[in-house]
């Protein structure tokens, strides 16, 4: 398994800080073959169930069709909910200057960079996108737009 979770409590940045995670497997496989499954949300700095607790969605690998992930079926209700919480978060991540906010995309980054070949495998099994597109293109998006805000 996957995690990592950043809190910057000084900031009150945590409710709505990036999150990468592989989600638990129902096999004792490699991360690359097994089935995942995301069972809950993260929102407001916390991993929660849906408000639709017993109801999930296949993800289907678009290059064999076959399901490689389970997730949430998250509802109106959970979205109103990240929502609420982006917003509050928006105004404290507003307060901070330019400086700490490089600071904390910086760690992200970092982290983002330690995962990004899962990225890519996922983005590969949901989008279908070929192996060297999802690595060279997809997932070196945010690692892009990261950079850039960087810069400034």
């Amino acid at each position: 398994m996957l995690h990592f979770l950043h809190h910057f409590p000084r900031s009150g940045f945590a409710r709505t800080s990036l999150v990468l995670r592989s989600a638990s497997t129902k096999a004792s496989t490699p991360l690359a073959a097994a089935h995942l499954l995301y069972d809950k949300q993260y929102i407001n700095g916390k991993w929660v169930p849906s408000s639709n607790k017993d109801s999930f969605i296949d993800v289907t690998d678009s290059n064999t069709g076959e399901i490689f992930a389970t997730v949430a079926d998250g509802t109106a209700v959970d979205t109103e909910q990240a929502i609420i919480a982006a917003s509050n978060a928006f105004h404290s991540w507003s307060n901070l200057s330019l400086l700490e906010r490089k600071r904390y995309i910086q760690q992200i980054l970092e982290e983002y960079e330690k995962v990004k070949p899962d990225i890519a495998n996922a983005l590969t099994k949901e989008l279908g996108a070929p192996q060297e597109f999802a690595k060279n293109v997809h997932s070196e998006l945010y690692p892009s737009y990261s950079r850039q805000y960087l810069s400034i």
